[in-house]
């Protein structure tokens, strides 16, 4: 036996946004590794922010029985398979992997045509196109992705990568406290409960009319949610959903989070350190649930036909929103790609956030402190119910739970409950308008999450590394890759109920939201974005999001009487124009 030592290094890298938004940076200890000589190594590399390493532990004990009599050179019999857990990732990990010695890799805020078009990785070729016949399985990985996965990682007959997670973001609410304040609306005690679409497609809806103030709580009717015949249809607008009782549209989110504070409670937290990024995560949410798939793929491949153009002018002139006609959007400094950034999606994302930052009492003020952690902001919102501070929100991505586990246990032995005992909800888009209700809701992957096998990889061992990744992706993995991180992979399989036991109550219902409503992605299957796919992720993040550099959520913060929603959104199509970012 030798011994080697792994160390993973942790790095504050300002890569990329999402990159900063996951950092959750704390240092690992040098790991004593033992090498055995009788075996075949097989090097892993992990990203492990919010998702930590606990399933890939899982993935290496099950290959390595499954393999035990695996016949390597020089005699060798049997894998050890060797992880390094760290926080390279992007264009960290672009710069290192022809030199790296770990042969496959499983990181995040990847520009993949930006790997392959250097030859940095290693063709799967059968090993995730050929049915998974060996674990008496009838279809492929690739089989398991949607249609627009599917195409944007075929590179010609060749693919080098397969998305690992699912990399949601949005708010968590806190259902007992919800119960408990009676935060969830009756049925037909709020406006939306009469717009056509509840009213046309149930068989009991709520009768007459909604007669009191929309702009005051207190004309709502409010309920604890335990009687289900009583609550409101949500943005569904169908009664006997999941989504009962939840805001219908943003004006309800609002008239919501003012009973909060008329009750003592803070509406919403979210990570001061990475206020920015968290932000403009969720607002790529709010963007792809107006816009549908078609429509917010085009933020990114800057080709086809823009049918939410808002007339600007217009809206200058009366703050209503209305169309123009459909707009063809060809990519290239040649183009019109920034005129994307006139969606209207994008309008009422940003008409959202007005209303919520500049309302200090819809948050905690520890939201825009910089010494607020994303795992401060999780503990805040667990502690908060016995610091008599409730806390009803958390705006945070779907890994959350498996981030704050050190938390959940602090708190099992304050309280005595586990993690499994908690109610939370990934809380279903509210709708910008009562026109939109009803419509099928869409949400983002923001990380470009991805599994790649190193191209510098020694030949004799390609055909270990495409077996370990045939095994990361069975319907058996993809099960424990689910019940050890509580969020789901970003691809088709189906929990038992013996999984469905293991996951807490937030860990379902994110299971359920990916798995019954398209996803997003936050890349397009077109030669332009894969030639340009960073100088296309600014146009669509710094770009829209964050026009003339700064961002809409400080403008809001600290310049609240001069920046609105409509300046930010207007002034943004000629600063694109002008600065060709899109391009």
């Amino acid at each position: 036996m030798r011994k080697i030592f792994k160390k993973t290094i942790c790095s504050l890298l300002a890569v990329t946004t999402a990159a900063v938004a996951l950092a959750g940076c704390n240092p690992y200890d040098d790991d004593e590794v033992e090498i055995d000589e009788t075996k075949t190594q097989l090097y892993v590399y992990n990203y492990n922010g919010g998702y930590g390493s606990k399933w890939l532990d899982n993935v290496k004990n099950r290959f390595e029985t499954q393999f035990a009599g695996y016949e390597g050179e020089n005699g060798k019999v049997g894998v050890q398979v060797i992880v390094e857990n760290g926080k390279r990732l992007g264009t960290a990990y672009l710069e290192v992997i022809a030199t790296d010695r770990n042969e496959v890799i499983f990181t995040e805020s990847i520009y993949y045509y930006d790997f392959v078009s250097r030859g940095l990785l290693c063709d799967m070729g059968d090993a995730v196109t050929t049915p998974l016949t060996e674990y008496n399985e009838t279809v492929s990985i690739m089989d398991k992705l949607s249609v627009e996965q599917q195409n944007f990682y075929k590179s010609g007959d060749s693919v080098y990568a397969v998305p690992f997670r699912s990399n949601v973001q949005g708010i968590t609410y806190d259902m007992d406290l919800f119960a408990e304040g009676e935060f969830y609306f009756a049925k037909g005690g709020a406006p939306s409960e009469y717009c056509e679409y509840t009213q046309n497609n149930n068989e009991s809806p709520a009768s007459g009319s909604f007669d009191g103030d929309p702009t005051n709580y207190m004309d709502y009717t409010f309920t604890d949610g335990t009687d289900a015949n009583n609550m409101s249809a949500g943005p569904d607008g169908k009664y006997g959903t999941t989504d009962d009782g939840l805001p219908a549209t943003y004006d309800e989110f609002f008239i919501m989070c003012d009973k909060m504070v008329d009750n003592e409670t803070t509406p919403m937290i979210w990570t001061g350190q990475y206020a920015t990024n968290y932000l403009n995560h969720f607002m790529d949410q709010l963007i792809a649930d107006y816009e549908g798939l078609e429509q917010f793929n085009m933020y990114y491949s800057f080709d086809g036909t823009a049918k939410h153009l808002v007339d600007t002018d217009a809206l200058n002139a009366t703050g209503e929103v209305s169309y123009l006609p459909a707009q063809t959007i060809t990519p290239g400094k040649e183009g019109n790609g920034y005129l994307m950034s006139q969606s209207a999606g994008r309008y009422y994302a940003l008409q959202f956030f007005e209303r919520l930052i500049k309302n200090k009492d819809y948050y905690d003020a520890k939201s825009f402190n910089q010494t607020e952690s994303h795992l401060g902001a999780q503990s805040d919102f667990l502690y908060s119910k016995w610091e008599s501070r409730n806390i009803a929100m958390l705006m945070e991505g779907i890994w959350w739970e498996n981030e704050a586990e050190t938390a959940f246990s602090e708190l099992s032995v304050h309280d005595g409950s586990s993690k499994l005992e908690r109610n939370f909800g990934l809380m279903y888009l509210p709708k910008a308008t009562e026109a939109q209700i009803g419509e099928t809701s869409t949400y983002a992957d923001i990380l470009n999450s991805l599994c790649m096998i190193n191209g510098n990889i020694k030949e004799e061992k390609k055909e270990l590394a495409r077996q370990f990744v045939r095994f990361c992706f069975t319907e058996e993995s993809n099960r424990a890759w689910n019940v050890d991180t509580g969020t789901p992979r970003a691809m088709e399989y189906t929990l038992l109920e013996s999984d469905w036991a293991q996951i807490s109550t937030f860990g379902k219902r994110i299971y359920n939201i990916t798995q019954e409503n398209p996803i997003g992605y936050t890349y397009a299957n077109t030669t332009f974005y894969k030639e340009n796919a960073k100088t296309v992720a600014v146009a669509a993040t710094v770009g829209f999001n964050n026009p003339g550099g700064a961002g809409f959520a400080n403008a809001f913060k600290n310049h609240a009487d001069t920046a609105t929603a409509i300046k930010i959104f207007v002034d943004s199509k000629d600063y694109l124009k002008d600065t060709g970012a899109w391009s």
